[in-house]
């Protein structure tokens, strides 16, 4: 009876312990991963904020559920990239600064010993810096809080996976952004850009025209 009281003091004690432990560890997370590719940023640019062509890099995205991926808007502030897998939803907050915000709802994760399905919402970065040529891009996650005790408790787990999605995101992004498919968007045409092709085209005109006077007096000269 005794041996049965002291293991059932140690088991309470423990359990107490433990949850004291998850209580003052971080209830977030922020991660950051960079990669730098051989584009001008321009280019980068327009393949992040294209939810369209999110599709092809974004690895947050389990590849199993591809076909469940639902674009709403027209890739302005409000945009949104969705997906069932739980239930994760991207909205464009903010292209200028690349700034999206990310919510998570029953996002699974394996922690080894149990299946977790988190419930969150976060932010998604993209900070673009071009020098001698290329591009570098800093893409930072955060999200929180996550459920007392056990989100808490398998914080490692959730920073592992996102951590190996990001970075595989960013192999691919960079592999895509530096083949053939991708070319250096086209200047949009504006009154000005049209005023100075117009100027560009009647010089041209003037020129080939004053070649031909010329062309026409030697022939006149030499007969």
């Amino acid at each position: 009876m005794q041996i049965l009281k002291l293991t059932v003091l140690f088991i309470i004690s423990f359990i107490s312990s433990l949850l004291i432990f998850v209580i003052v560890l971080p209830s977030g997370f922020s991660i950051t991963q960079f990669i730098e590719i051989e584009k001008p940023k321009e280019v980068v640019f327009e393949v992040l904020k294209d939810l369209k062509e999110r599709k092809k890099w974004y690895c947050i995205v389990d590849s199993a559920v591809t076909p469940s991926i639902k674009i709403t808007g027209e890739g302005d502030n409000g945009s949104k990239f969705s997906w069932t897998h739980g239930e994760v939803e991207v909205v464009l907050a903010d292209i200028k600064k690349m700034e999206n915000k990310i919510k998570f709802i029953d996002y699974p994760v394996n922690a080894g010993f149990m299946n977790y399905k988190m419930t969150t919402t976060g932010t998604e970065t993209f900070e673009i810096v071009e020098a001698q040529k290329k591009t570098t891009v800093t893409w930072t996650l955060s999200g929180g809080p996550l459920d007392y005790p056990v989100g808490k408790a398998i914080m490692a787990s959730v920073r592992y996976k996102l951590y190996y999605q990001m970075e595989k995101s960013l192999l691919k992004l960079k592999d895509y952004v530096e083949s053939a498919l991708v070319d250096i968007p086209k200047e949009k045409e504006t009154p000005a850009n049209n005023q100075v092709l117009q100027q560009t085209q009647n010089q041209e005109q003037q020129n080939q025209e004053q070649q031909n006077q010329i062309d026409q007096q030697n022939d006149t000269l030499q007969n």
